[in-house]
């Protein structure tokens, strides 16, 4: 992820840049997640958008998922047919992807999930049917992804273990 607005895709054996992903984001990209297959490539910006990318074929793959305020997380459910942000807004967003490798429109899913303040990071559970959001002032919730609401609180991290 850059500060120029592309993300830039390397091979790890080699530490050889393969490919960049350019024309996306016109602010700095804050997070980039692959999905689980590794064919799809979620990028998140300061400009309020989070974009899918073909991994093969460099290219982005239907239009811009934008929010209010900088997209700071971006994470694929386990099953690949739902892509979460997070967001200096605070809040979480659902999206279906089921229908996007054929480029069909991405539809958020029910209204954002309200996390109590700056989303800094989003996370799937294993079985896809729980999301942890965690905050800027260190609060970790747990949601339930078919209802939106709130499954429970891990706790506060202090500014010490923040690091």
């Amino acid at each position: 992820a850059g500060t120029d607005g592309t993300a830039r895709l390397w091979d790890v054996a080699s530490r050889r840049q393969v490919g960049v992903l350019r024309a996306s984001h016109t602010g700095p990209v804050t997070a980039v997640a692959f999905a689980p297959d590794g064919k799809l490539l979620a990028t998140a910006g300061t400009d309020g958008t989070a974009r899918l990318w073909d991994v093969a074929s460099r290219r982005q793959v239907g239009m811009p998922l934008t929010m209010n305020l900088p997209v700071k997380s971006v994470a694929f459910s386990p099953d690949e047919t739902v892509l979460a942000t997070g967001g200096a807004d605070g809040t979480t967003r659902l999206w279906s992807i089921k229908a996007v490798r054929n480029f069909a429109a991405v539809r958020q899913i029910g209204a954002p999930i309200t996390a109590g303040g700056h989303v800094v990071s989003v996370t799937f559970g294993l079985d896809g049917k729980a999301i942890a959001t965690a905050t800027a002032d260190g609060v970790v919730r747990l949601w339930d992804v078919a209802t939106h609401y709130p499954i429970g609180e891990i706790g506060r991290a202090s500014c010490r273990e923040r690091v």
